[in-house]
């Protein structure tokens, strides 16, 4: 979600430990902390400034399980057309990213691209 922004405050402790690398800023930071509550406050923080939905929650689920869940479901489609299906599932999402030119626009250039995109097809 490029030029969207978390705005939360998730504590002074937080901010003193993490704040420096721009977790509610940079998607690809957004997780840094070891706590998955503090990640899914800042995801459901930025969807909300850049949808204007609220969520009620955030979950997040590794590359082999979503090709399973996939597999049930069937495919989704990318916002740029790209089918996603249980057998592309590992390579799109922890593959793919890092291949090169795949950069996340930011201050911090060679960055791999953040799963976002492909996050948001799985709704």
């Amino acid at each position: 979600m490029v030029g969207s922004h978390a705005d939360i405050d998730l504590g002074a402790e937080f901010t003193a430990q993490y704040g420096n690398n721009g977790p509610q800023s940079l998607w690809a930071n957004s997780n840094m902390s070891p706590r998955f509550p503090d990640a899914a406050r800042i995801w459901s923080a930025d969807w909300r400034s850049h949808s204007g939905q609220r969520l009620d929650g955030a979950m997040a689920i590794d590359p082999s399980a979503l090709g399973m869940l996939l597999r049930a479901t069937g495919p989704a489609r990318l916002p740029d057309g790209t089918e996603l299906s249980a057998d592309n599932a590992a390579d799109t999402t922890a593959t793919a990213p890092r291949r090169p030119g795949d950069t996340a626009p930011g201050p911090a250039p060679g960055r791999p691209a953040p799963h976002g995109r492909r996050a948001g097809a799985v709704r």
